[in-house]
This record gives structure tokens, C-alpha cells and sequence, in this order.
């Protein structure tokens, strides 16, 4: 038997996961996935979880030499300390050769990469069909599974600024790429595109 245990999980706890297949005996195996919360194998984005009980339920036997490895490896779950309230408060973009924009600006280019992976972690952690900016605003993924499009409007990072606009992710790949518009304080915009 194979049991998976989220270490993210609060509703069935690593604990409770390996209890349970200490229970079951010696057939059983407990693997925890680092980085990842209840129900792994369903709605796995990274395919570690799925994986797992795919080769599981393909050959039984197999099930102590079953390799493991990429339940350390699962990305981070993207977490804030603290989150700015107003864009004076965002710690600004670091800025490449060449670039001339100044301390606001490159706030706003933060700001609109906070939000593109705000939304992105949503959908792995929310219904996959539409969320809130922290601050108000909305966004909504459309499109088709592989290559999916993320439309904001008017997306509240902070009180005093609203990022609108379109953002693709390739979910084979998990890059993101967006041309957004950031409106901070006093009206001000900045057209921002990322990846």
C-alpha cells in the first residue's frame, strides 16, 4: 500500500500519514511530499504525486524501489512575510543594464510580478477558474489546460495600485509571460511585460 502525505497537509497531518501505514505493516510505504497540501496525486501540477501512484498502481511489486526523489524537489509554495500596503512599501525590481526607470517604476514592475504569481499559486490552490487580488480586483483563467491565459482586472497588490491585462502560462513548462498594465498612486501607469 502506498500512503503520500503532503507536509503542507492540515487535514490529514504527515503524522497521521505515516501512523497510518505503520498500521498497515510492512507492505506499506509512506513517502511525504515536501511543499504540498491535501490530496497530492489530484490536481498535481508538478506530476510527483500522480506519478507516484501511477507507477505504484502499474506494478505493485515494485513498490520499495519505487523512485521517490521528486517528493523533495516539489517548488516551493510561494508565501509573503508581509504584505505591502501601499506601493511605497514594495521592495522594487532589481534593474538590468540599461534600464532607466526609477525607484516607482520598478516598484510597479514588482508589483506586476507579484500578482502574475499570486494568481498563478491560486490556481493551484483555489478552483483553477478565478480568484481576488489581495486588495480587491479580480483575475480568471481561461483557455486550454497546456496554455492557459490569465486576464486581471484591475488586480489590488497594494491599496494604491491595480494591475490589468494578460498573462499566458505554458503548465507543460510553467513559464508565465504578461503584458500588464500597473496603475499606481496619482494615476500613474507603467506598461510591464515579464517572464
Amino acid at each position: 500500500m502506498l500512503v503520500l502525505s503532503g507536509d503542507l497537509d492540515s487535514l490529514t497531518t504527515p503524522a497521521e500519514g505515516r501512523w497510518t501505514a505503520r498500521e498497515m505493516g510492512p507492505s506499506a510505504r509512506w513517502i511525504e511530499i515536501h511543499n504540498d497540501t491535501h490530496i497530492n496525486a489530484l490536481d498535481d501540477t508538478f506530476g510527483c504525486a500522480q506519478g507516484l501512484v501511477r507507477r505504484f498502481v502499474a506494478a505493485p511489486g515494485r513498490l520499495w524501489s519505487l523512485n521517490a526523489s521528486c517528493a523533495t524537489r516539489t517548488p516551493e509554495v510561494r508565501v509573503v512575510g508581509n504584505f505591502p500596503e501601499r506601493l511605497g512599501q514594495v521592495v522594487p525590481a532589481t534593474a538590468t543594464a540599461g534600464n532607466e526607470a526609477g525607484p516607482e517604476g520598478l516598484r510597479l514592475a514588482a508589483v506586476a510580478v507579484a500578482v502574475a504569481g499570486d494568481a498563478d499559486w491560486h490556481w493551484y490552490y483555489g478552483d483553477g477558474v478565478h480568484g481576488w487580488g489581495p486588495r480587491g480586483g479580480t483575475y480568471r483563467f481561461t483557455g486550454p489546460p497546456d496554455d492557459t491565459s490569465i486576464i486581471f482586472r484591475a488586480d489590488r497588490w497594494t491599496i494604491d495600485t491595480a494591475v490589468s491585462g494578460t498573462a499566458t502560462w505554458d503548465r507543460r513548462t510553467g513559464q508565465v509571460s504578461a503584458m500588464v498594465q500597473v496603475t499606481g498612486p496619482g494615476g500613474r501607469t507603467a506598461v510591464i511585460r515579464l517572464s
